[in-house]
């Protein structure tokens, strides 16, 4: 399906991502809430100072649960094309494939982490590699050999509406 190696590299750079962000995403966050003035991953209860936060481990269960949880099933639609059991009720993209759309849903949802946490915390240069990867993500996931491999026919459409 993927035709030129730029096509294929997209593809397997996009997987990599979330994967790479949800794995990540889910160790740290399980740090902060096992302790949640920061010790494990060395950070600073400073850093919450004017947040609505008084200490790590509702940030943890964000971070675990939002950033974590959902990269790791967008790899695994991306991969495999899985239809069933999509959560495709908040797919504003019908013509897409979930996995597509969530992928999109993802790069935006982490710059907009990032710029949350940096109007909430102090800065720190992993907000930025996590910047960066969202836009990369969002980058990746409107090339248009990603966009013409996620487009679901009518009739595949019509299928995973009636699934939902």
């Amino acid at each position: 399906m993927m035709k030129t190696p730029a096509s294929r590299l997209a593809f397997l750079l996009l997987i990599l991502l979330h994967l790479t962000l949800g794995f990540s995403a889910i160790g740290g966050g399980l740090l902060l809430m096992l302790e949640p003035d920061g010790g494990l991953l060395h950070m600073q209860q400073g850093w919450l100072h004017g947040s609505v936060f008084p200490n790590f481990f509702l940030p943890g269960l964000m971070l675990t649960t939002v950033i974590g949880i959902i990269p790791l099933r967008v790899a695994f639609g991306l991969n495999s094309g899985l239809k069933r059991c999509s959560p495709g009720y908040i797919n504003v993209y019908r013509s897409r494939h979930w996995a597509w759309t969530w992928s999109l849903y993802y790069g935006i949802i982490l710059c907009a982490w990032i710029a949350i946490q940096q109007l909430l915390t102090q800065y720190f240069i992993l907000q930025l590699v996590i910047l960066l990867s969202g836009i990369l993500i969002i980058v990746l996931t409107l090339t248009p050999s990603l966009m013409h491999r996620y487009h679901m026919n009518p009739r595949e459409q019509l299928e995973a509406e009636t699934r939902e």
